[in-house]
C-alpha cells in the first residue's frame, strides 16, 4: 500500500490533519488541485477561536505551534464593539481573557498556511483526485495526470466544491445565504491611529452597521513579534511570506444590491465606498485607504444540514461536508477542529476510529452550522461581533 493517509485538499483543515497524523507516525500525503497556494483568493485575516487554537496544538509540532502563536495578531482586548454609521455604541461584548496566557488571536491566513505546509512531509500540488474505488481493506485513487494510488484511508478535505462529496453524496451542495462578501484590506499606519482604529488594532474586531442589510467589518493582523524574527527564532528553515501589518475590512451586503460576480476589483472597491458613503468618515477610512487590487467577493453558502453516509474508506472534514459562512472563521476553526478529532480517533483506534470521529464531526458541524447562520445576516448586529 502507499500511503496510510491520503488527504484531498491542501486547506486550513486538511494541513492540520496531515500534521497531527504524521506526527502520529501515519505516512500521509496531501493532494491538492490548485497550482501553487496562492491560485485563490480566500481572504486574509482569520479569527482563531479556543477550539481551532486547541487543534492547532494537538496537530502542530510544538516548534511551529510555537511561531504560529508569535505571528499571531498583538489582541490587547478580546472584546467587540458594533457601532452606528454615525459611530453611537450599539453594542459591546466582553471576553474571558483565559489565564496561563494571551487569548487566541487572529492570524494572517497565508501565514499560517506557510506555517502548516511546513509541518506536513509530502504535499502535491496540481494532483486533483479524479476518480475513486473503494474496497474493503484500501482506496484507490486515480489524480489528475493518471496515477494511481493507493491508501488505508482517504480524507474529503477539498473546501466547498468538493468534487469527491458530488461524486459520492450527490445533493448535499452549499446553498447560496443570500448575502455576499467583499473583502479588502489596507496597510496598517501605525502612526496616525484616532479612536477608532485604536479600536481597529486592539480589540478583536469592530463593526460597523447600517441596521438595514450593510455591515462593515474591520479587524487588524499587527503580529506579536516580527514574523522574519520569530522564524528564525523556532523554525529556522521556514521563509515567511513578506507581508506588512493591515486592516482587513469586509462589507457585507444582500445578493440583490451587490455588483456583478464579474465585477473587477476596482468596481468592487468602488461599489463598497458608494455603498458607505454617507457614514462617518472615521468609520470608512480603511476602505478609502485601501490596496484597491486586494479586492475580491465572496457569495456566502452553507450545507443546509449534514448529511450522513455509512463509515468506510472514505471520510469528510470541513467545508467538504459543511461548508459554512466564513464570518468570524467558524468554518476555518471548525474544520480544524475536525482535524484534531480525527487525529485523536486515529492515533487511539486506527482505521476503526473514523465511525467515532465522524459521530463527533457531525455535531460539532451543526453547532458550528446553527452559530454562522446568525453571523452571515448583516441587519444583525449580534451577529456582526463574531465576524
Amino acid at each position: 500500500m502507499d500511503w496510510d493517509v491520503i488527504i484531498s485538499g491542501a486547506g486550513l483543515g486538511g494541513l492540520c490533519a496531515a500534521s497531527g497524523l504524521s506526527q502520529a507516525g501515519c505516512r500521509v500525503l496531501v493532494l491538492e488541485r490548485d497550482e501553487t497556494p496562492f491560485s485563490r483568493k480566500q481572504g486574509y485575516r482569520i479569527n482563531i477561536n479556543s477550539v481551532g487554537n486547541t487543534a492547532l496544538r494537538e496537530c502542530l509540532p510544538p516548534a511551529h505551534y510555537a511561531l504560529y502563536q508569535n505571528v499571531s495578531h498583538n489582541q490587547l482586548d478580546p472584546s467587540v464593539d458594533i457601532f452606528s454609521p454615525d459611530l453611537k455604541q450599539i453594542l459591546h461584548r466582553t471576553a474571558d481573557v483565559p489565564e496561563g496566557g494571551p487569548p487566541p488571536a487572529a492570524i494572517d491566513r497565508s501565514m499560517l498556511r506557510a506555517i502548516l505546509l511546513d509541518a506536513v512531509p509530502n504535499v502535491r500540488f496540481s494532483a486533483p483526485v479524479v476518480d475513486t474505488i473503494q474496497q474493503s481493506s484500501e482506496v484507490e485513487i486515480e489524480i489528475g495526470d493518471g496515477t494511481k494510488l493507493t491508501c488505508r484511508l482517504l480524507i474529503a478535505a477539498d473546501g466547498a466544491s468538493s468534487q469527491l462529496r458530488r461524486k459520492l453524496l450527490p445533493g448535499h451542495d452549499p446553498q447560496p445565504l443570500g448575502t455576499i462578501a467583499i473583502y479588502g484590506k489596507t496597510l496598517l499606519d501605525t502612526s496616525a491611529l484616532t479612536w477608532l482604529p485604536t479600536g481597529v488594532l486592539q480589540q478583536r474586531f469592530v463593526g460597523v452597521t447600517d441596521g438595514g442589510g450593510t455591515t462593515l467589518a474591520l479587524g487588524a493582523w499587527h503580529p506579536r513579534r516580527n514574523p522574519s524574527a520569530a522564524a528564525a527564532a523556532f523554525v529556522a528553515s521556514l521563509r515567511l511570506p513578506d507581508i506588512k501589518p493591515y486592516v482587513m475590512w469586509v462589507l457585507m451586503v444582500s445578493s440583490e444590491a451587490a455588483p456583478h460576480p464579474d465585477s473587477s476589483a476596482d468596481e468592487l472597491h468602488g461599489f463598497a465606498l458608494q455603498a458607505i458613503q454617507h457614514w462617518a468618515p472615521a468609520a470608512t477610512q480603511f476602505v478609502r485607504d485601501a490596496d484597491v487590487e486586494a479586492t475580491f467577493r465572496i457569495t456566502l453558502r452553507a450545507v443546509p444540514s449534514v448529511p450522513d453516509w455509512p463509515t468506510g474508506r472514505i471520510t469528510f472534514l470541513g467545508d467538504a461536508v459543511h461548508a459554512m459562512s466564513p464570518a468570524g472563521g467558524e468554518g476555518a476553526n471548525t474544520a480544524m477542529a475536525d482535524a484534531a478529532s480525527l487525529v485523536a480517533a486515529f492515533r487511539t483506534q486506527g482505521s476503526d476510529g473514523i465511525a467515532l470521529y465522524e459521530d463527533q464531526m457531525r455535531k460539532r458541524a451543526r453547532a458550528a452550522l446553527n452559530r454562522s447562520a446568525a453571523y452571515s445576516q448583516p441587519a444583525r448586529t449580534e451577529g456582526t461581533s463574531h465576524v
